[in-house]
């Protein structure tokens, strides 16, 4: 007679949720954005500078990533997004001249629950000029370096974060107790 020995590794503090996914369905991820923001759509290839073409890996770098970007362990995601083009500055009331190209963009993260339901929240607002030239990247929970007035200073992030880099450098948002975000540049 066989008989099937079956092991468990078990690793504190890894979920199989943590495993890459290998068939991602953007337009279901689309839609949830659609529907939360309205006017933003998840950012594509075309629209980032050539640098990134070719080279995002759905669910840990580009423009849609997954995590444990809270505390329950349910899988979240996040969206790097871009809106309409905008009609005014900053200010919100000095009106741009037509032909300056200037949209309406954000990174949001939407908490998952056990339905596979999510409530999104916009983390930073981040117009866009052209094409774009930093990515979001997945960037796990543990310890981290940030970098303030020349000096660095070691963090511990209990949940997963988002990074957002370009050639010149790039930061971790991190979340606050108090629900807002943090930005830890941790390469220049």
């Amino acid at each position: 007679m066989r008989y099937l020995l079956c092991a468990l590794l078990v690793v504190p503090g890894y979920s199989f949720a943590d495993e890459p996914k290998k068939d991602i369905s953007r337009e279901k991820y689309e839609h949830i954005i659609e529907k939360q923001f309205t006017g933003f759509r998840i950012m594509r290839e075309e629209d980032f500078v050539d640098t990134y073409k070719g080279h995002f890996k759905d669910g840990k770098s580009g423009s849609l990533l997954f995590g444990h970007f809270d505390s329950d362990e349910n899988l979240d995601f996040a969206a790097y997004l871009i809106g309409a083009k905008r009609k005014n500055a900053a200010d919100g009331k000095t009106p741009l001249s037509p032909n300056e190209n200037i949209y309406e963009g954000a990174i949001a993260i939407c908490h998952g629950d056990k339905e596979g339901n999510y409530v999104c929240e916009k983390m930073i607002d981040t117009p866009h000029w052209g094409q774009e030239n930093s990515e979001i990247v997945h960037v796990p929970r543990g310890a981290h370096d940030c970098i303030k007035g020349g000096k660095t200073e070691n963090i511990t992030i209990p949940f997963d974060s988002i990074g957002r880099y370009s050639e010149s450098g790039g930061s971790i948002y991190v979340r606050q107790p108090d629900g807002k975000f943090k930005k830890c540049v941790n390469s220049d």
